[in-house]
């Protein structure tokens, strides 16, 4: 399998034979397993790297990764869609930047056969959640919620609109809540901040829409950033690198959910 980022509306995973990201910090929980050997992390203002077998760096940790070897990487909020930060027992200890992760020799062999080539989305998927199972205090950490019909129009709107300016003010107005708690509404039903999943669903577009043959600049501007150093510095703010560097060069790009 050529190196890949399968990207759903609330997960990302790359599969990739070896990467080293610069210095970057993200509103993400991030989970790391090289398929064999370990993975060598470095944390802002450390002068040595801490090699793992299996790694999670917590959010807004600003940290570089070097990876020699083929590796799964996992990255989500830690509330996102339901999934609550009680869940994480990797998060218990938020003074710990980076906590090594404790998978049993028979799941890294499972994970291993999921990750084979021309592995499906649905199988990356599963090893994407067994590794998420080992951080968690329970089995599921994705739960079935019931989100309320103005969460549901947010996201509509959101996701109708991305080529065009988002204020906070033009969203409250659609659900008729002042500023203030449409964020307090949103934030406690998604998990994240209005504006981190607005640039969110734009990197992920802006991605969809390079996979099938847009160029950079273009894209930049069909998604709402102002213009493409704008897409690439929130790009390389989630990933640790310039799309530029890597997208239809090292890496593939799958989009595993129908965009509007």
């Amino acid at each position: 399998m050529k190196n890949t980022l399968f990207i759903w509306k609330d997960i990302a995973i790359l599969v990739a034979d070896g990467l080293t990201s610069s210095l970057h910090r993200h509103h993400l929980i991030k989970l790391t397993m090289p398929l064999e050997g370990k993975v060598s992390v470095r944390v802002a203002n450390s002068q040595s790297s801490q090699e793992f077998r299996s790694v999670v760096v917590q959010p807004d940790v600003e940290h570089e990764m070097c990876c020699p070897s083929r590796f799964i990487t996992v990255l989500l909020a830690a509330d996102f869609f339901g999934c609550k930060k009680h869940a994480w027992k990797v998060l218990e200890d938020p003074s710990r930047a980076v906590v090594p992760l404790q998978i049993p020799t028979k799941y890294i062999t499972e994970i291993q056969s999921l990750i084979i080539e021309n592995a499906s989305p649905e199988d990356v998927l599963l090893a994407g959640q067994k590794i998420v199972e080992f951080a968690t205090n329970k089995q599921q950490i994705i739960e079935k919620i019931s989100l309320d019909p103005r969460i549901i129009d947010i996201l509509n709107f959101i996701e109708q609109h991305l080529d065009q300016k988002l204020s906070i003010d033009d969203i409250a107005e659609k659900i008729h809540l002042s500023p203030p708690r449409t964020m307090t509404l949103f934030k406690r039903h998604i998990g994240i901040p209005v504006r981190r999943y607005i640039q969110w669903m734009r990197i992920r577009k802006a991605i969809y829409l390079i996979g099938m043959g847009a160029n950079f600049t273009d894209v930049s501007h069909q998604v709402g950033f102002t213009d493409l150093a704008h897409f690439s510095k929130s790009f390389k703010s989630v990933f640790g690198f310039a799309p530029q560097e890597v997208i239809g060069k090292q890496m593939d790009i799958k989009v595993c959910e129908a965009l509007t």
